[in-house]
């Protein structure tokens, strides 16, 4: 991922956890190990593969499910 898309990605999390949100969710191709080596530094963990769900360049690919989870209350 370029340096921007490290810093929209950060922005993005800042921007949920201000936003009061309880999670986000990324789901990222499983052999992609850059990208998912990026969210795994910003805080998110491995939850998941859901199994040749994408048709790419003539095969199955897997996708990996990550996620981030903010601490707090549930809304009232």
């Amino acid at each position: 991922m370029s340096i921007y898309g490290s810093q929209i990605l950060r922005a993005l999390v800042a921007c949920a956890r201000n936003a009061g949100l309880h999670h986000l969710v990324a789901k990222i191709q499983a052999d992609n190990a850059p990208s998912i080596a990026l969210f795994e530094v910003l805080g998110f963990d491995s939850v998941g593969v859901q199994r040749e769900v994408g048709w790419k360049a003539g095969r199955w690919c897997d996708v990996a499910i990550l996620q981030r989870t903010f601490p707090g209350e549930p809304p009232a």
